[in-house]
């Protein structure tokens, strides 16, 4: 977890900072730091401060893909990995970094995944982000009205993969 708090801080920076949003059009409803209420209903994100977002990005997705377990090898893919598990989301980041890492897609992350993780090259970083990609061209093609997101979330996967792949040169 050496990095940890540095890459909290830059998922923030993706998801706008301390500003609160509230978009009529997102389903996770009001929203600080990138932490939305729906999905976090015991928080009042209106109260939230940047320690309480960094914790809840550390329990609810950080810890959930078990990135400490292979970030001191390969702290690129663990950013990415983390910021995936922010968005899309957390069972999402989960089958699809296997999927990144050639282990079998079952949505747990163990000790292969881990250690393919461990091992893993850049190759994985832009295997993980064309799935991304792919998943936000999805959710546009089933729910139109998501095309308003469209160009942030690409720009986003494109700036995440950017700084995976400077992290890696850690």
């Amino acid at each position: 977890m050496a990095f940890f708090e540095i890459y909290a801080d830059k998922v923030i920076e993706f998801e706008g900072g301390d500003k609160l949003v509230l978009d009529p059009d997102d389903p996770g409803g009001a929203t600080k730091f990138g932490i939305a209420q729906r999905y976090h209903p015991g928080v009042d994100v209106t109260k939230l401060t940047l320690n309480g977002a960094r914790a809840i990005y550390k329990t609810n997705y950080w810890d959930k893909l078990k990135c400490s377990q292979f970030e001191p090898d390969n702290p690129g893919l663990a950013f990415l990995a983390f910021d995936v598990a922010i968005n899309p989301g957390p069972s999402w980041a989960s089958v699809n970094l296997q999927k990144a890492l050639g282990v079998d897609p079952d949505g747990q992350i163990g000790q292969k995944t881990i250690g393919a993780a461990r091992r893993a090259d850049a190759d994985a970083i832009l295997r993980l982000t064309a799935l991304r990609l792919e998943a936000y061209e999805d959710r546009v093609r089933a729910n139109p009205i998501k095309k308003k997101y469209a160009d942030g979330w690409r720009n986003r996967s494109l700036r995440a993969f950017g700084q995976a792949i400077l992290f890696s040169h850690l």
